[in-house]
C-alpha cells in the first residue's frame, strides 16, 4: 500500500500545473495509510473489499485532479498521464468507462434570468450489488455571476452545500470531491467562489445485499448567486438519477 501512495503521490501534489491543497493533500494520504485492510475474511471477500478500496483510492486522486483543473474539460487521461491511477484496470471499473470531466450531463446554458443551471449524471446506469459508481453534479453559471464556495465563510453569503438522498442499500464512499474555488474581494471580505462551468463528484457504493430493482439518486443543491452588484436569495435544486441494480453473478 505505501509503495502504491509513493507512485501516486505526485498527482496530490500537482494537478494541471497547479498546486493542489495541502490539506487535502495530507487528508488523502491519512485515508490511504490508516484505513483498515481486511485480514480474517475468505478469498471472494478479501478481494471484493480489495477492490473497493482500490476504487476509493482511485476517487480521491480523481477528486483532487479534478479540483486542481478547475473543471478545464482536459481528458482525464491526459490529466494523470502515465500515472498508477492511468494504468489501473480496477480505477478504469470503478469510474467507468467515463471519466469525471467527460461524462455527459446535458445542462441549460444560464441567462442573466436564470443565472445558474445545474445537471447531474452518474458513470453507469446499470449496476450489480457491490458495485462502486461515480456521481456527477454540473453547474454553469452566466458571466458575471458566481455562487459561493462550499467550504467558504457563512458570514459572507450562503456557501454551496450539496445534500445527498441516497436509497436504501446505497451509501457515500467518501466526501465530496470540490472544484477549485476562485477567491473574490468582497466590501465584506475575501470569500471563495466557483463561476462558469464546473463540476463536484463523490463515489457511491451498491450494497452487496442490494436487491434487484430500479432506484433514485437524490441530490439536493443549495446554493447563492451573486455578482457583482446584487445577490439572490438562497435556492435550493433537487437533482434526480435513475438507475437501475440488477441481479448479481451468483
Amino acid at each position: 500500500m505505501e509503495s502504491a501512495l509513493r507512485a501516486a503521490r505526485p498527482l496530490f501534489y500537482t494537478a494541471c500545473g497547479q498546486r493542489v491543497d495541502m490539506a487535502a493533500t495530507r487528508w488523502v494520504e491519512k485515508m490511504l495509510l490508516d484505513a483498515p485492510w481486511p485480514t480474517s475474511d475468505n478469498a471472494a471477500t478479501y478481494e471484493r473489499k480489495r477492490m473497493h478500496r482500490t476504487g476509493l483510492m482511485a476517487a480521491m486522486i480523481a477528486g483532487v485532479a479534478l479540483g486542481g483543473c478547475g473543471g478545464l474539460g482536459k481528458p482525464f487521461s491526459d490529466m494523470l498521464g502515465n500515472s498508477m491511477l492511468g494504468k489501473s484496470p480496477t480505477a478504469a471499473s470503478f469510474v467507468g468507462e467515463a471519466n469525471p470531466l467527460t461524462i455527459d450531463i446535458p445542462v441549460a446554458a444560464p441567462t442573466s434570468e436564470q443565472p445558474v443551471t445545474l445537471g447531474a449524471a452518474v458513470d453507469r446506469t446499470r449496476v450489480v450489488p457491490g458495485q462502486s459508481i461515480l456521481l456527477v453534479v454540473r453547474c454553469k453559471t452566466a458571466d458575471p455571476w458566481y455562487i459561493y464556495a462550499a467550504e467558504g465563510k457563512d458570514d459572507i453569503g450562503v456557501p454551496t452545500r450539496l445534500e445527498l438522498q441516497l436509497p436504501a442499500g446505497m451509501t457515500q464512499q467518501a466526501a465530496w470531491q470540490l472544484p477549485a474555488a476562485k477567491p473574490k474581494q468582497t466590501p465584506l471580505g475575501q470569500v471563495g467562489t466557483y463561476a462558469n462551468d464546473f463540476r463536484f463528484l463523490v463515489p457511491l457504493l451498491v450494497s452487496p445485499q442490494a436487491t434487484p430493482g430500479k432506484r433514485e439518486v437524490q441530490c439536493v443543491f443549495h446554493f447563492q448567486a451573486c455578482s457583482d452588484s446584487t445577490c439572490l436569495s438562497p435556492a435550493s435544486h433537487k437533482l434526480v438519477i435513475p438507475l437501475t441494480v440488477e441481479p448479481g453473478k451468483t
